[in-house]
């Protein structure tokens, strides 16, 4: 093949095999950095481009193992090369990454405290960058992709994305490739190649070795990829937080009334039930007369915080609060978190008052009213449970085009249950959730919750 130095890393490495052993070598990322030319890469790594052409061009008689050549390969085998070789393997090593940094800056903290706080800090955050990139690829990019490369096949029409076009997450994946790329090279220049002290630490070699990137060993084969099953998605119980006795707090909202909020809490406390939570529904509405913190006490009335202790909350509460009074719902939520009890709260105006470990947004194409308080519930929210069926009024895009590109998001099934899927992520994000948010609420000028608290009407 003919290589020259205008051509970008990526573009070789797509055509050599011997490109690719050789970049990897000298440490040149043809991946998550492809985009630079040959002779940029060359220039940033202090290497003559036509020693390294002639090096590659040397290595391509030699023998390789046989590759598949991915560029006439279906989309959909791509998908899946791409989930049972690259996916497994991150979400296989990257906890076992973690708690070998953390015993080797356990042992280590004295002599190379600094240098392994810096490199245990990018490891959390290009792990939690990872994840959340993959559930986006896996919820998202993947399934419509495959719906792109299914309808093409069969001669019909592509399938229309609430997202405007398939190039839009594809451009923000490959952003976060390069925010991950990033990472990598940070972690090699810091460690000078990966390499611990002369004489010293020899086994930090070994919470860096899955880290390599460019220079990695490729990922060894796995089994077909598994879902996080809900018994095993345990939370641990009250008294989690930044603070000793410092509860956590979750909060679902919605862009409009019965599009199915209650069902997405019923979920999570099915999920939640091992950690003993309470579970809150706020209303504007006046439900009778009055307002205050109402306790439902009775699985059976049908009501919708009786659905909370059916799906397993410890205790379950009807909030009336006019805007006008709302800082006093949130003061009585915030001493609930202060006492050590975890709080899941229907709301969408909690988030303004304080700041919840978790936020799920349920929306529903088929209901156009939009609450004025539900944007910035959007703004704030981790994932999006989409229910129902039927076409996205224009208004509706408008607010969720950011997060359709975004966030990961998950349906309810036609009978609004929550999927599977949604019930796995929801356990596995709330099991491997850092103590940093947990709990910390933010209620300034709150007034007085004590008086907020109502005896339920008989």
């Amino acid at each position: 093949m003919t290589i020259t130095t205008s051509q970008t890393v990526g573009e070789i490495a797509t055509q050599s095999v011997a490109a690719v052993r050789i970049f990897e070598n000298k440490g040149i990322d043809y991946c998550c950095g492809g985009r630079p030319s040959l002779a940029l890469a060359c220039q940033q790594r202090g290497i003559d481009p036509n020693d390294l052409i002639a090096e590659i061009k040397a290595s391509e008689g030699e023998p390789s193992p046989v590759v598949r050549n991915w560029q006439t390969t279906s989309l959909a085998e791509l998908i899946g090369h791409i989930l049972a070789t690259h996916h497994n393997y991150l979400n296989s090593e990257l906890p076992r990454l973690t708690v070998r940094m953390a015993t080797v800056l356990g042992a280590h903290r004295v002599a190379h405290g600094p240098l392994l706080q810096q490199l245990s800090a990018i490891l959390a955050a290009m792990r939690e960058e990872l994840e959340v990139h993959m559930q986006k690829e896996e919820t998202v990019l993947f399934p419509f992709v495959e719906r792109l490369d299914e309808a093409a096949a069969a001669g019909h029409a592509p399938p229309h994305p609430l997202f405007g076009s398939v190039a839009n997450p594809i451009r923000m994946m490959e952003h976060e490739h390069e925010t991950v790329g990033r990472a990598l090279e940070e972690m090699r220049r810091i460690t000078s190649g990966f390499s611990p002290p002369a004489g010293r630490l020899q086994h930090v070699s070994s919470p860096l070795c899955g880290a390599r990137g460019a220079g990695a060993r490729p990922p060894p084969p796995h089994p077909p990829r598994e879902q996080h099953p809900v018994s095993t998605c345990t939370v641990s119980g009250e008294g989690r937080g930044p603070m000793s006795g410092v509860g956590r707090l979750i909060v679902v909202g919605g862009h409009s009334r019965h599009v199915g909020k209650t069902t997405v809490v019923a979920a999570a406390l099915a999920v939640l039930r091992p950690a003993n939570w309470v579970a809150i529904k706020v209303s504007s509405h006046m439900h009778g007369s009055g307002t205050g913190l109402i306790e439902e006490t009775d699985a059976g009335s049908g009501s919708q915080s009786a659905r909370y202790l059916q799906a397993g909350a410890r205790k379950a509460f009807l909030v009336r609060a006019p805007d006008e009074r709302f800082g006093e719902a949130a003061g009585a939520v915030r001493n609930m978190i202060e006492s050590g009890q975890n709080v899941i709260v229907e709301s969408n105006r909690m988030v303004a008052w304080c700041r919840p470990e978790l936020v799920l947004f349920v929306t529903s194409p088929g209901i156009s009213d939009w609450k004025p308080s539900s944007s910035l519930c959007l703004q704030a929210a981790d994932a999006l449970v989409i229910s129902g069926e039927g076409k996205w009024p224009d208004k509706t895009l408008t607010f969720l085009d950011r997060a359709v590109l975004t966030l990961p998001y998950f349906r309810l099934d036609a009978g609004q249950q929550c999927s599977a899927e949604l019930i796995a992520w929801l356990g596995h994000r709330l099991e491997h959730a850092t103590s940093e948010s947990a709990g910390r609420c933010v209620c300034n000028g709150y007034g007085n919750a004590a008086a907020f608290h109502a005896p339920r009407p008989k």
